[in-house]
């Protein structure tokens, strides 16, 4: 999985001796019971070490690309080193805070002449849609994929937007008419 993927960004984590029970809930789920007797001969670290292990590299890791967080990834490596014995990693280039300037996750396939600004910005942006349409629609999109937004707009060349009350992040927009779409993202600060 990790070999596919076409981020340029990415590290790889793997936790000795964890076990993908320990994410589980035991008060909910006889995993580890079938772990135990599947796999006998092996022993694992406890719930709260393997969690401890993950948290210390995925926290830091999510505040840099989520949060924009430069001093995170520096937490992020020396956390990854300090583990060394416990979590074998693999990674194909060392990111730095340049990286944050790098769009990623979402592919510029526009059919539709748009354009958003500013972007990055503290939520209030502008599109400016540069093609006639009779109706479009706009969705804008969480990074889980989920959508926080939705309008309808009826041929307006600027549209105003207000996300001011969004978490700060990167988010995914959609603009769809009758004839094209436009995907793009947007950065809340």
């Amino acid at each position: 999985m990790y070999e596919n993927l076409t981020s340029e960004y990415k590290f790889f984590g793997n936790i000795i001796n964890g076990s993908h029970c320990q994410f589980a809930d035991p008060n909910e789920t006889p995993c580890e019971l079938g772990e135990t007797l599947a796999c006998a001969s092996n022993v694992y670290i406890s719930r709260a070490q393997q969690q401890a292990r993950v948290i210390a590299l995925l926290k830091p890791w999510l505040d840099f690309w989520l949060k924009r967080d430069c001093d995170a990834i520096t937490t992020f490596y020396t956390n990854a080193a300090n583990n060394l014995v416990n979590i074998d990693t693999l990674q194909n280039k060392i990111i730095t805070c340049a990286a944050l300037s790098t769009i990623t996750a979402v592919r510029n396939t526009n059919s539709l002449k748009a354009k958003i600004f500013p972007n990055p910005s503290n939520g209030l942006f502008t599109i400016e849609i540069n093609e006639n349409y009779k109706m479009a629609s706009l969705s804008v999109l969480d990074l889980t994929g989920k959508i926080v937004d939705y309008k309808e707009f009826n041929n307006q060349p600027l549209i105003n937007l207000d996300y001011s009350f969004l978490a700060k992040g990167i988010y995914q927009i959609q603009v769809r008419t009758e004839k094209d779409n436009y995907f793009s993202k947007i950065i809340i600060q």
